[in-house]
């Protein structure tokens, strides 16, 4: 993953402060820690394992993003210095469309936080190959996959990208340590860094998602705020709502109801693991039979979001050719449609879900 390192040291480069930056976190533990304390904490917080170590890199397994078995290599710019560099790898995928389809699961995660501002991406192949050539693993193996996605959280960086061993990867840089780090990885091809250069300078154009608003994100009305239980019972109180299940240790908690005249309708209401607060629900309609019913719906709902919010991201099609066979297709999780808008207090994410049926997600800044 050369490339994505150059692009990496170039845009630091652009984007370092004079001043000191405040330490990216990960996990929630800040990078601020020397490595050996750091590592600790992520053993004693999050059960991670210690695989390997020596003075300036750690390596550790546990679970990231729901996926068990990551390795996560920890890396400071000087012995026993503090942190610099954190490198999530996913577990090697066997196909394209499975690497494919886990980079861009992490991809959308990232895409509808409100943490992060997106600086640059790509998502090609280099001559002779291209997605549906049938050689992409092939491609990928020879480096000529170019699927990275470039964020940024402050002065720090977030860099995730399809590597040449067939894996997903997450760098969480720190920008107060890290310059010296990857300046010497960015420096080892000029010709990589002349086209890099070229694609970062164009950036500034890139959309990127709009600023927090200190507006609140509302659902049916009601502003998305305080305590997710306190917001769950006032759809049952005043939307006249029922309570489905409670599971404390997500912790969310689910209803039914009706949502634009459609009962049977799910909601499922998520809070924060340690305040409890409300972090985003999931809405899903009920439950249709036909390819043009669900695309009819999913329109009909984009067409207002469209028409009163902006888009921020959008993908469409499906995985393979199935025409005349969408249902399964959607059943088999090779549905693209989905899309992304920017509403006042947070983002919607619309997209059709596995189980045929319309899913609309109200994350809160």
């Amino acid at each position: 993953m050369k490339h994505i390192l150059t692009i990496t040291a170039l845009i630091l480069a652009l984007v370092l402060p004079a001043k000191a930056a405040t330490a990216i976190n990960f996990l929630g533990v800040s990078m601020d820690y020397k490595i050996d304390a750091f590592c600790q904490k992520l053993v004693s917080s999050h059960g991670y394992t210690i695989t390997e170590k020596t003075s300036d890199e750690y390596i550790l397994q546990g679970t990231y993003m729901g996926i068990k078995k990551c390795s996560v290599s920890v890396r400071s710019h000087s012995d026993g210095g503090k942190v610099a560099v954190v490198v999530v790898t996913f577990p090697k995928q066997k196909t394209w469309k499975e690497l494919r389809d886990q980079y861009n699961d992490v991809r959308l995660r990232f895409r509808v936080s409100t943490q992060y501002r997106f600086l640059e991406e790509s998502a090609s192949f280099s001559s002779p190959y291209s997605d549906g050539c049938g050689n992409e693993l092939e491609a990928v193996q020879q480096d000529k996959c170019d699927y990275y996605t470039l964020l940024s959280k402050g002065d720090n960086l977030l860099l995730l990208g399809i590597d040449s061993d067939q894996t997903v990867k997450v760098f969480y840089v720190d920008a107060n340590t890290a310059s010296a780090l990857f300046s010497s990885m960015g420096s080892s091809s000029s010709s990589d860094s002349s086209s890099s250069s070229s694609s970062s300078s164009s950036s500034s154009s890139t959309p990127a998602s709009a600023q927090s608003s200190s507006e609140t994100l509302t659902f049916l009305g009601l502003p998305m705020r305080g305590n997710y239980k306190d917001f769950a019972q006032r759809l049952i109180n005043e939307r006249e709502f029922t309570l489905e299940h409670e599971t404390p240790s997500v912790p969310s908690i689910s209803l039914r109801g009706v949502i634009d005249s459609m009962d049977n309708s799910e909601v499922y209401v998520f809070g924060d693991s340690n305040t409890k607060v409300i972090t985003h629900l999931d809405v899903y309609l009920p439950e249709l039979y036909t390819w043009s019913e669900i695309l009819e719906q999913y329109q009909s709902y984009k067409e207002f979001f469209s028409n009163n919010y902006p888009l921020l991201d959008e993908s469409t099609g499906f995985d393979t050719q199935c025409a005349g066979n969408e249902v399964q297709a959607v059943r088999d999780d090779e549905c693209n449609y989905a899309s992304i808008f920017q509403l006042p207090g947070g983002k919607v994410v619309l997209q059709i879900s596995v189980y045929m049926q319309v899913e609309i997600s109200y994350y809160c800044d």
